[in-house]
């Protein structure tokens, strides 16, 4: 017997996977953005995206189609999501939107309450949209596994050994007790993205595992386990729309005073009855919506709700791809200069090595003389956004990507630890490029009469 059929067929059929697919990939800015987030773009030679990925992940262990849930936060993902889901057999009415805002925790709550009005008596597999997983006997052994101990009532995190200390550094741990025979684990305790000493003597040790994100459960055990806080963060919620409504009754009992207004009936317990206008009444809602922006729910506050936590510990390729660095790690890459390049458009380059290139649709890079950097080109906001930087400071781009979303860039370039970088000659509108943790470069800009935009990045002291 295979792992994929590891589990009964009828304990499969009440399995289903939930994919939170919110988040834009704030340390991926240039590849994820507001309009395509990451989990939605290009991640392989195949053209697939990552959450398509995702879903074939799991359609590969057996899991039918029509239990396959994915949690979306505005409206533009819903739409992505269906039109990359429904080839693969994923219902559109299985896409669920909340509001936006929502922690990763908050967003399984919601997803496993969509989940209990289909079945009741589901286990749910709950997974990030874009993870890099080799979905092999080893993977689906672990899972089988976890949905195992998840039917007789355990909660389930699924965790991975690896021998990668750069990985060991930038991830959170599971601690459990070594006393404990097979793969299932208990959890004794967390540590969250030690520092290389810590991180050293968790390679060494035998009792801890890379917390991956996954995490399998029965609805019956989440539910009956975590009631007290879902009923705290209930009442946070009701608290803060009651705070808002009398905010915005003061605020317009106050307009009114100073202005004639059309008056309309609302609700005739309500002070804004008597105050309000049709053309606000929208305005309001909106208003107190933005307030209540949804559970401020920590994964690490979830699993403390658990008395009984256990750990499915495999052995199997696993990253995270949160960062340029840990994604290029993980795709394929020319043998003869080991650049990497995703994305719909074209590239050229020159006496360059080492690096990932990300070219969104419609564009054209051409490179030379720049090694071991990452380079994005993608339409971001109505902007043609550039970053540009050195891979051991990848982490620093998400900056730029809060000062983007803020729109508080006032300059057509941005430098993040770097210096003596020049933005040439430009015909291109709206652009803006950053420079990450890089010298010595220049970018420069063309438009095609076909309205194709060239971007040209060069090392400005490459010495051959």
């Amino acid at each position: 017997m295979n792992a994929v059929d590891s589990v009964e067929k009828d304990l499969r059929s009440e399995v289903f996977v939930l994919i939170v697919a919110g988040g834009i990939g704030s340390r991926l800015i240039g590849i994820g953005s507001n309009d395509v987030p990451k989990q939605f773009t290009i991640c392989n030679e195949f053209g697939e995206t990552w959450i398509q990925v995702t879903a074939k992940r799991f359609l590969g262990f057996g899991i039918p189609a029509k239990n396959i849930v994915v949690i979306t936060t505005n409206d533009g993902q819903t739409k992505l999501a269906e039109e990359q889901l429904i080839g693969l057999g994923v219902f559109s009415s299985r896409i669920h939107q909340i509001a936006n805002n929502y922690d990763y925790a908050g967003a399984m709550i919601k997803g496993a309450e969509f989940i209990k009005r289909i079945n009741n008596d589901a286990i749910v597999i709950n997974t990030p949209a874009d993870q890099h997983i080799i979905a092999d006997e080893n993977f689906y052994r672990t899972i089988g596994r976890a949905i195992d101990a998840a039917a007789s009532g355990l909660p389930i995190l699924i965790g991975v050994r690896t021998t990668d200390l750069n990985l060991m550094k930038g991830c959170g741990h599971a601690i459990y007790s070594n006393t404990d025979l097979g793969e299932i684990k208990k959890v004794i305790g967390f540590i969250e993205k030690p520092n290389a000493e810590k991180a050293n003597e968790l390679l060494n040790s035998e009792n801890s595992a890379l917390n991956t994100g996954i995490n399998v459960w029965s609805l019956e055990t989440l539910f009956s386990q975590s009631k007290d806080i879902i009923s705290n963060k209930r009442k946070l919620d009701l608290e803060k729309v009651d705070q808002a409504i009398h905010r915005k009754e003061a605020e317009y009992i106050n307009r009114k005073e100073s202005r004639h207004d059309e008056i309309i009936s609302l609700d005739a317990n309500s002070k804004l009855t008597n105050y309000i206008t049709t053309e606000a009444t929208a305005k309001i809602t909106q208003d107190i919506l933005s307030e209540v922006k949804g559970w401020s729910l920590k994964t690490d506050e979830l699993m403390e709700v658990f008395d009984n936590l256990h750990v499915a510990v495999g052995s199997f390729v696993w990253e995270d791809c949160g960062t340029y660095s840990s994604l290029y790690k993980v795709l394929k890459k020319m043998p003869e200069d080991k650049n990497a390049k995703i994305g719909g458009g074209q590239y050229y380059s020159k006496y360059c090595k080492n690096n990932l290139f990300f070219v969104a649709e419609g564009y054209c890079l051409t490179t030379y003389g720049v090694s071991n950097s990452f380079i994005a080109i993608n339409s971001i906001a109505s902007k043609t956004v550039v970053v540009v930087g050195n891979m051991e400071y990848c982490q620093l781009v998400k900056e730029f990507g809060e000062k983007l979303g803020a729109g508080t860039l006032d300059s057509y370039s941005y430098s993040i630890e770097s210096k003596n970088n020049h933005l040439q000659r430009t015909m291109v509108e709206n652009l803006i490029v950053c420079f990450v943790g890089i010298d010595n470069h220049s970018v420069s800009s063309f438009k095609t009469p076909q309205n194709e935009i060239i971007i040209s990045i060069s090392n400005d002291i490459y010495d051959r």
